[in-house]
């Protein structure tokens, strides 16, 4: 497993009680069968979505994530990677 895809999936691991079931499964299985940039795509979406908290520890590894691509990827939300950092639901770590 790549660095990139052991980070992912850690992430995707502690943030995995906040993400909708659905969202969760779908993410999960892109992860599983090795599209990083789908599943990665499709959280950063459901996280800006649904305004779902993250600490600034998440959001730091959320950002290391999204600008490991070179644009345009054809992914919508890595695309728009800017905005969708703006947009998150940043908290204090609890």
């Amino acid at each position: 497993m790549t660095e990139f895809r052991t980070t992912l999936t850690g992430l995707i691991d502690r943030l995995a009680d906040r993400l909708p079931e659905v969202d969760r499964r779908d993410i999960r299985e892109f992860d599983d069968v090795g599209e990083e940039g789908l599943a990665l795509d499709l959280m950063a979406a459901v996280l800006m979505k649904n305004s779902i908290p993250i600490t600034r520890e998440q959001w730091d590894i959320l950002h290391t994530l999204l600008y490991h691509f070179e644009l345009p990827t054809g992914e919508s939300y890595i695309d728009r990677r800017d905005e969708v950092m703006a947009a998150l639901n940043v908290v204090e770590d609890q």
